[in-house]
């Protein structure tokens, strides 16, 4: 199962638009900014560090993360594509788009859904998870932070790749989120759902100080360390 946040989503759907000439610079600029800002996407060969990225980060690099990521979505059996639909006047052409995609279904608020789907030995794949696997049944895998342009690689397809390597192939379920990753991850493993923030909602845990970076509230008013506020 597959989900977008709203900026991959409106990104992907911006890049969609313009074989209908309607795409908007101005829009892709906003969530470029978005994407390397907030979603974990990152290129330490790009200038910039929060909300301040030209149009120079459009990157080969970049090209190659927004015309994987529909196809990505497409492999998969459902899928919930968030879009900033406000940004266009003329919302016609948003219902075509969406048909290209597996069913829409907001699966991840659906907290029953969501509990039926997990099965066997599940793997939660967030920054969080070793606080989640001490208060639930479950096992743990910790995403590094890359938010603000930075990350312990190069850029984002370098961590990505470690990231597949390192995460272990032999759970029965694996419950993914981590932001700009979780697509790309999700199509090597089985049974995989990227549920984005319903983590929260699925596991409520209280965030200790240690896992609160410095910037922490910079990002969506710290609304991921801060769940519920």
């Amino acid at each position: 199962m597959q989900r977008t946040g709203l900026t991959e989503g409106t990104l992907i759907y911006n890049e969609w638009l313009k074989k209908h000439n309607l795409y908007r610079e101005d829009t892709e600029l906003n969530f470029i900014n978005w994407l390397y800002s907030t979603s974990g996407y990152y290129d330490t060969q790009v200038d910039g560090t929060f909300f301040n990225f030209t149009p120079e980060a459009r990157t080969t690099l970049y090209e190659k993360w927004l015309h994987t990521l529909p196809g990505l979505i497409k492999d998969s059996d459902l899928s919930h594509i968030m879009v900033h639909d406000d940004y266009w006047v003329d919302q016609t052409h948003l219902p075509e788009f969406l048909s290209e995609f597996p069913p829409q279904y907001c699966y991840w608020k659906d907290m029953g859904y969501l509990k039926n789907s997990l099965t066997g030995r599940v793997l939660v794949v967030n920054y969080f998870a070793p606080l989640i696997a001490e208060k639930y049944d479950v096992y743990a895998y910790q995403t590094p932070l890359t938010m603000r342009n930075s990350g312990p690689d190069k850029n984002f397809f370098e961590t990505l790749d470690r990231m597949i390597e390192e995460i272990p192939k032999d759970y029965d379920t694996y419950l993914i989120s981590c932001g700009a990753y979780g697509s790309f991850l999700a199509p090597h493993f089985t049974n995989s759902i990227v549920v984005g923030s319903g983590l929260h909602d699925l596991y409520p845990v209280e965030i200790p100080d240690s896992y609160k970076p410095s910037w922490f509230m910079d990002i969506e008013d710290g609304r991921y360390w801060l769940p519920g506020v």
